[in-house]
């Protein structure tokens, strides 16, 4: 196998991974790269920010708030 091989098999693999990420996450194949990388960044951002509000919702100080009061009183 040569480098050349390797670095097909390499690319093809990443496409094939990426494609299946995609789908499992939800991304419209029909969008450009440009679009489905804006996609993923949003889904990235609202995974972390529901994260962020499970947590807070636990804590004394946002107990009995809805997600919409603390992200007010968080920005």
């Amino acid at each position: 196998m040569t480098n050349e091989d390797t670095t097909d098999f390499d690319e093809h693999f990443a496409k094939i991974s990426s494609y299946i990420v995609d789908t499992l996450h939800g991304v419209p194949l029909e969008m450009n790269e440009d679009e489905k990388e804006q996609f993923r960044i949003q889904v990235i951002s609202n995974q972390y920010a529901e994260r962020l509000l499970s947590e807070a919702e636990k804590t004394e100080t946002y107990r009995g708030l809805s997600k919409i009061d603390i992200l007010h009183q968080e920005s």
